[in-house]
């Protein structure tokens, strides 16, 4: 009897086991089917009005249109700043951690610094940036301090990424 019970139970967990996995399945074939239908969407209606003279042009001040010229190089110039500090103090740090630091508790204590860092939402960084260059420093919302709160942005994951390359090399 208590065989029965055991393999009634089974079956039972068995079929809302394979119940849930169709249903699951379906809820992520909706979702992308979503997705697929929102990308469609914005490229059927964005790319047709995409221009060469829209990437270049500046802005309209009260008409519609304009283009995003400034805008765009502003978040190059933005980019090269971020990578031009965040690249050099990186590799450094990465190299430095996979081949020179000893392996004690200030390093191993450095480590979890450096992941917890990397999993800081960006949005933290924009206001500690904010807070410190535009606030605190009182130089206002610049190029300078968007590239360097970037770079802080991207230095852990850097750092961490390079060590665990130079790792891996034999």
């Amino acid at each position: 009897m208590n065989g029965f019970a055991s393999t009634k139970h089974t079956a039972r967990a068995q079929r809302r086991n394979k119940m849930a996995t169709i249903g699951f399945y379906t809820l992520g074939a909706l979702v992308m089917l979503l997705i697929f239908w929102l990308l469609f969407t914005i490229l059927s209606k964005g790319l047709p009005a995409l221009r060469p003279d829209f990437l270049i042009k500046q802005p309209e001040e009260i008409d519609v249109g304009g283009g995003i010229g400034p805008v765009l190089f502003n978040s190059f110039y933005i980019l090269f700043i971020s990578l031009l500090i965040s690249v050099p103090i990186g590799l450094g740090a990465g190299i430095y951690m996979a081949e020179y630091a000893p392996d004690n508790a200030f390093t191993g204590g450095l480590r979890i610094c450096v992941e917890a860092l990397s999993s800081v939402p960006s949005i933290v960084f924009g206001m500690l940036g904010l807070a410190i260059f535009a606030e605190y420093f009182g130089i206002g919302l610049t190029i300078l301090g968007g590239g360097v709160s970037l770079a802080l942005l991207n230095l852990p994951m850097l750092a961490r990424v390079t060590e665990e390359a130079v790792r891996a090399v034999p």
